[in-house]
């Protein structure tokens, strides 16, 4: 093995203890705030904590915070449902990168609900890919194609480029994964055609 590779392999070998050390300091940080911080702000710091186990690769960890964020911010006399949301959504997500599409689907249809209540049109979007993705996951098409294209209509609605490329490109993995390859290459075609 030449040098260069070897010292390459040992920076990135450094790099990584060292984010791991950081991320450590950080989660032993945050629990500490949690430790002294008001019943109001809990629900922040848990999401926060939630994040760095979630980029720490802690799943169960970070489901657990995300979950109790929800919980607590509910309990709040004056709840913020940006935060209910942002912490069911997040789950949404996890519960679908751990294959477990059932509750990725109840806790998706959670963020909608508050999404809904606040009329959040970028969060309602949000909500419906995931469901999109976890009904695509589980090949239900019928399904998986009603909610990417709820979140499809808002997208349009709200002129938001990025998601539109993202909405467009999900149907297309979707007709793709349905074996229905015109519809998807037409998808895939709009989703690049998006200045």
């Amino acid at each position: 093995m030449s040098k260069f590779i070897s010292q390459l392999i040992i920076t990135g070998l450094f790099l990584l203890v060292f984010t791991n050390i950081f991320s450590q300091n950080r989660i032993d940080s945050l629990i500490n705030v949690s430790d002294i911080c008001s019943i109001e702000e809990k629900p922040i710091v848990y999401s926060q904590l939630a994040d760095e186990y979630y980029y720490s690769g802690d799943y169960e960890k970070s489901l657990k915070y995300y979950l109790k964020s929800a919980k607590d911010e509910l309990t709040n006399i004056n709840p913020s449902h940006s935060v209910v949301i942002s912490a069911y959504g997040n789950a949404g997500f996890l519960f679908n990168e751990m294959a477990k599409y059932d509750k990725a689907i109840e806790y998706s249809k959670k963020a909608l609900k508050y999404a809904q209540l606040d009329s959040n049109l970028v969060e309602m979007a949000s909500a419906y890919s995931s469901l999109g993705n976890s009904y695509m996951k589980l090949a239900d098409f019928e399904k998986a194609t009603f909610y990417f294209e709820k979140a499809l209509g808002i997208d349009i609605k709200t002129g938001n480029k990025f998601m539109l490329s993202l909405d467009y490109n999900a149907l297309g993995k979707l007709y793709q994964q349905w074996q229905k390859y015109d519809i998807a290459l037409e998808y895939f075609h709009k989703a690049l055609d998006i200045d």
